[in-house]
């Protein structure tokens, strides 16, 4: 089939609120070229860990969560027929694989609340096994295990209590951090291609070439990072907010095409265009991951049709000497990529007010060791079996994610930072 010539990425305008305009580089807000910040004594900036300064947690706040994923294996039936295969998978392994954020800049997972059970074919739920293993970045990778089974049926369901945080960081100082010799080796993976991120794809690098005319790092890293979101932002021209699968009330899983295929056809979910943001800061050498988590609409908001809590994404950055800060392409679109300033704070870029309406489940789209993908469509989680499966039967999965609002959480050790009375203004939870 004849495909279309897509437009040379470079065809974006480039003008003075990219970093490669004229006026920017006389106008940088930094005495000199200063190092990233080191890290506080006892505290660490590497893969999730509480922030160093110019970024601070702020707003704690408690959820209970639930990961559920059922599969079903349809008879195949004429008709009028009766089906009467009621053990349509006879699986001798059967796991589910997560890889899941426990330990993250803006959010903590109780080690102790952590707990698994498995339902076959509407029988009673019963406590199975939660093996947690370290794996690239910092992450968990954590394994269900329901053993053999013969059934129609399988329903996994993991639970867990997590703490987010809000964000606050200081734009001045972020604009001091420089580019580090070399990344933390807990940092590497996140500079590497991973599913659906295809940083190494031809087109990211011109894509980076195209923003930076080969001056990426004439300016400070935090300035090159705003500006390269920006122009990904800017290439896309329709974007699906929602982004979620629907089977009537139920969620298979992500529409996900992957980001060299979104570049492509510039237009895609909200998983596209955070896989397109995340690969365009990989293939520029700035370590960089997707979030996906839940999402609670903040009081008062008009959701437009949409749940009050659904699944979501957004992502992350790396800044030398502070940590992961977090940002949201999906607002940056909606906000009108074209008219932001570098030099100037960008709402939901770094400072985050409503940050703690998110909880965190996973960086990856699908785990990054699993044999199996989820039945249809990616949704955070793989399917380790082997067995036999009724070849007429028809399998389908649901995705079900819940989250429950506990109330305010615990403050870091020492006081908290001072916060502008105008972050405050539209700060999301009320204080105790």
């Amino acid at each position: 089939m004849h495909r279309p010539v897509p437009e040379p990425m470079d065809a974006l305008p480039i003008d003075r609120r990219g970093f490669l305009g004229a006026a920017l580089a006389a106008s940088l807000p930094w005495p000199g070229r200063l190092q990233s910040p080191p890290p506080a004594p006892g505290v660490s900036d590497l893969a999730g860990r509480p922030p160093n300064p110019p970024a601070w947690r702020v707003d704690p706040w408690l959820y209970d969560m639930t990961f559920r994923v059922q599969v079903l294996g349809i008879p195949a039936f004429q008709e009028g027929e009766v089906a009467s295969n009621t053990e349509t998978m006879r699986l001798t392994t059967n796991r589910l694989v997560l890889s899941m954020s426990t330990l993250d800049t803006w959010s903590r997972v109780d080690p102790a609340s952590i707990r698994a059970t498995a339902t076959l074919t509407g029988g009673p739920r019963k406590s199975i096994p939660v093996s947690m293993a370290d794996s690239l970045g910092g992450t968990r990778l954590v394994t269900l295990d329901t053993g053999a089974v013969s059934c129609q049926s399988i329903q996994w369901e993991l639970q867990w209590r997590v703490q987010v945080w809000s964000s606050l960081v200081d734009e001045e100082q972020a604009q001091r951090a420089t580019w580090p010799r070399s990344w933390p080796a807990e940092i590497e993976p996140w500079l590497k291609p991973s599913v659906a991120i295809e940083s190494d794809d031809p087109r990211f690098a011109q894509h980076v070439q195209s923003v930076s005319g080969g001056k990426l790092k004439d300016v400070p890293i935090w300035l090159a990072t705003k500006d390269l979101v920006r122009h990904t932002v800017l290439w896309f021209r329709g974007i699906d907010s929602f982004g979620n699968i629907t089977d009537t009330t139920a969620t298979r899983g992500f529409q996900l095409q992957g980001a060299a295929s979104a570049m492509e056809s510039r237009k895609g979910s909200v998983y596209d265009l955070c896989a397109a943001c995340v690969a365009t800061l990989r293939a520029a050498g700035i370590p960089a991951r997707p979030v996906l988590g839940m999402i609670e609409a903040p009081q008062g908001t008009i959701t437009g049709g949409m749940p009050q809590f659904r699944l979501g994404c957004w992502a992350e950055a790396y800044l030398p000497g502070a940590g992961w800060m977090p940002f949201d392409p999906d607002r940056i679109f909606v906000n009108g990529a074209k008219s932001l300033d570098v030099l100037k704070p960008w709402e939901r870029f770094g400072t985050w007010a409503y940050l703690n309406y998110r909880a965190p489940i996973s960086h990856d789209f699908l785990p990054a060791m699993q044999p199996q993908p989820p039945v249809q469509y990616p949704g955070m989680w793989g399917w380790i079996r082997a067995g036999g499966i009724d070849p007429s039967c028809q399998l389908m999965d649901y995705l079900t994610c819940v989250m429950l609002d506990r109330g305010v959480g615990q403050w870091d050790p020492g006081s908290a930072p001072r916060i502008p009375p105008a972050y405050l203004l539209r700060g999301p939870k009320p204080r105790n």
